[in-house]
């Protein structure tokens, strides 16, 4: 992967995608937003099989994903929702389609929040295809997946220049007077 800054907000490309077929064409041939765009609405939920002993309070929320593995910054989260032992949660107003100019983005990732001793998480429900609107949970708590990382995430601003790689898998760039680094190994 190439990523550079310099002639509008930062860009990526793999080599396949940045060198033209016809040699005397510009360079990069194709080129991609840098970062990854964070959804802006927020799921909606149904319960589909009700129940009647209360489990829990769950909220929900998603996050894009590009073919290269990329995550976004989540939506915004979903109402509280008290849930009973045995219901199924029907998530919905998922978008279906990639937001303008993120050709890359091609599934969501839903999480919903895991409820420990003395934290709360967001932990992973399903990965999905960008084109479903909606999905039944029927997990219990023990079967959710890895706890979201990219919570805190945000893209990097298009004003955003100067770009070094450094040890551990960083990359730093700066905008006005601000130095900004990626996550190790996430330059997104």
């Amino acid at each position: 992967r190439i990523y550079w800054t310099g002639d509008g907000a930062p860009k990526k490309a793999s080599f396949a995608a940045a060198i033209p077929a016809d040699q005397n064409a510009d360079i990069p041939a194709t080129s991609y937003p840098m970062g990854v765009v964070a959804p802006t609405a927020a799921p909606a939920l149904t319960v589909l099989v009700p129940g009647s002993v209360y489990l829990e309070t769950r909220t929900y929320l998603y996050t894009f994903v590009t073919s290269w593995g990329e995550e976004s910054a989540p939506s915004p989260p979903s109402a509280n929702l008290d849930v009973n032992v045995g219901e199924i949660v029907q998530i919905s107003a998922l978008p279906t389609t990639a937001p303008a100019g993120y050709s890359t983005v091609v599934s969501k990732r839903i999480y919903r929040t895991r409820v420990g001793s003395d934290s709360t998480s967001y932990a992973l429900v399903a990965e999905v295809d960008l084109s479903i609107a909606e999905f039944p949970d029927i997990l219990l708590t023990a079967d959710l997946g890895a706890t979201m990382a990219s919570l805190g995430y945000d893209e990097p601003p298009a004003d955003m220049a100067g770009l070094v790689t450094l040890a551990n898998g960083i990359m730093a760039g700066f905008a006005g007077k601000q130095v900004m680094m990626c996550e190790p190994f996430q330059p997104h």
